[in-house]
């Protein structure tokens, strides 16, 4: 998609937006912590996923227990339900979760559960669009629900209904049926935030992302000046070859070569934008790389302006964002407290 986008850019032209290298509102955007959800003395186990309904009550899944948490913005328990299982309404293996039209909506592999605030099923979906299984992205209230392969699919994406019927389709005007299986498949859900009036994309690499229209062409690129961030040794993993027959001098070199070209194909620095936060009051929130691993760092950007940077200090080891509906949800976990999910207002 990038390299579409790319090219689009260099024949047909789009504004280009260089965003200054320092906040011009530093300080304007605050947060106020409301709660730290924990499950009391039970805990959560394994990880947690959360959202914000539209009356900005608090939605948990527990997915290693397979439960869902309702909440007030002060941490109060409102609501508990789910079950482990493959029936109506049942759980096995939650990949996210989101909220619309004041119901809750959990995604799995190849269905969508919906149920009622209460946890009373609403209905079990089937996640495919014209054949292909959707993924799906949350914003604004609203689920947008995307192919995999929506580069050279029949549709870029749909929005996803009440009942969980998928219409309002997004035609792909490159679509050639011809040519539809040999395509790549959909990377990253974090790439993407679409909205009424367009799509926010970003790429691997130095800090770029670029606003297209609801087809995909592109309409302005932003970029700012950044300090990138090295990979330490530890974070490009290891690649281990079983031996077989090899003599253990040929094993040494057929392991290094594989971890130096693991080495270069990840590179050198880590990706300057880490995912896209949210769109809130109009605002675009993004999670930059950060130079401490202790503090997370969101670029805040309205009317292509670079306004303000949230810094957060956390505890945990894996921190994930999301903001929507005014407040700003940090889900992470720690070997002392296990998952957890930290609440803000942003102000």
């Amino acid at each position: 998609m990038w390299l579409i986008l790319l090219i689009w850019s260099l024949v047909f032209g789009d504004t280009q937006v260089k965003l200054s290298s320092k906040p011009s509102k530093s300080g304007s955007i605050r947060l106020t912590q409301l709660a730290r959800l924990t499950n009391n003395d039970e805990g959560y186990y394994s990880s947690v996923l959360s959202t914000v309904m539209e009356n900005g009550n608090i939605v948990v899944l527990d997915r290693g227990n397979t439960i869902i948490y309702v909440y007030d913005q002060g941490g109060k328990e409102l609501y508990k339900f789910g079950k482990e299982g493959s029936g109506p309404g049942e759980i096995s293996r939650p990949m996210n979760i989101f909220s619309a039209y004041n119901q809750i909506f959990v995604q799995e592999d190849l269905k969508t559960h919906i149920y009622k605030i209460n946890g009373e099923h609403i209905a079990d979906v089937n996640l495919l669009i014209a054949g292909q299984q959707a993924l799906l992205l949350e914003n604004n209230n609203k689920i947008f629900a995307q192919q995999l392969r929506h580069e050279t699919g029949k549709y870029l994406f749909g929005i996803m209904k009440a009942d969980g019927s998928i219409g309002d389709f997004v035609e792909n005007p490159n679509y050639n049926s011809d040519n539809d299986r040999n395509t790549r498949y959909y990377t990253s859900l974090v790439d993407y935030i679409i909205t009424d009036k367009g799509i926010y994309s970003k790429d691997k690499g130095d800090y770029k992302f670029v606003f297209s229209d609801l087809k995909f062409q592109p309409v302005k690129t932003f970029t700012r000046p950044f300090d990138r961030v090295e990979r330490k040794d530890d974070e490009y993993g290891v690649v281990r070859i079983s031996q077989g027959d090899m003599s253990k001098s040929e094993h040494a070199k057929k392991e290094a070569a594989a971890n130096a070209a693991l080495r270069k194909e990840m590179g050198k620095y880590h990706d300057d934008i880490r995912t896209f936060v949210g769109i809130d009051n109009q605002r675009l929130f993004i999670e930059v790389k950060s130079d401490n691993d202790k503090l997370m760092k969101i670029d805040v950007i309205e009317n292509d302006q670079y306004i303000d940077q949230l810094q957060i200090p956390h505890e945990g080891k894996y921190p994930q964002a999301l903001i929507k509906n005014g407040l700003l949800l940090i889900n992470d976990r720690n070997d002392d407290i296990g998952p957890f999910v930290t609440v803000y207002r942003v102000n």
